[in-house]
């Protein structure tokens, strides 16, 4: 099922995923190297775990949205859930994560849940908001994870030692991790 993590702060979110792709008829692996998280607009990244059919489906229709590109993340959110609406599922088989830039010229992260339940994560001065995405086979905690290790390393450091931690445990997750990160300086923006 994968596993999508992030280290937010208030100047700079971090996404960090797995590559594994596990067809949902037979368990076979289709692909050690699939994409789970891109960037939306140069304002928003979207990360994902459950059927990626339906995931690179909503992306597809996100980017034909004709003014995505001008949307914050706090507003692709939105826009996330009127295509859910537009669809007339009352339930999806992916959850997401979204983060960027939001309307209010912060940064935040938001999930969405496969009932379309959406929670928030914006952060304070200097706090870190930890988020994660991850399968039921998971037992390994990011938060305490990343605690453990934070004095000590890097955070993408950590978060690659993370998922390589929880594809010793869950066979839908492998050791192939990638990042994508975005900056508040990307935009000209300071803390």
């Amino acid at each position: 099922m994968s596993v999508v993590v992030n280290v937010l702060t208030s100047a700079s979110s971090i996404v960090a995923y797995d590559g594994r792709a596990i067809n949902k008829e037979t368990n076979a692996i289709k692909s050690e190297h699939t994409k789970k998280a891109q960037s939306i607009n140069k304002y928003t990244i979207i990360g994902y775990i459950g059927l990626l059919e339906e995931a690179n489906h909503l992306v597809s229709l996100l980017q034909s949205d004709a003014d995505i590109n001008e949307l914050r993340c706090d507003q692709v959110v939105s826009r996330v859930l009127a295509h859910y609406r537009q669809s007339g599922l009352s339930s999806a088989n992916t959850s997401y994560l979204l983060t960027g830039l939001n309307t209010d010229g912060r940064l935040g992260t938001y999930t969405i849940n496969k009932q379309f339940n959406v929670d928030a994560h914006v952060p304070i001065n200097k706090e870190i908001k930890l988020t994660s995405l991850f399968s039921d086979n998971n037992t390994i905690d990011f938060t305490t994870f990343f605690s453990r290790y934070y004095m000590k390393a890097k955070p993408c450091d950590i978060m690659k030692q993370y998922i390589n931690a929880v594809a010793e445990i869950d066979e839908s997750v492998n050791k192939n991790v990638r990042f994508i990160t975005l900056h508040l300086s990307d935009f000209g923006l300071r803390l």
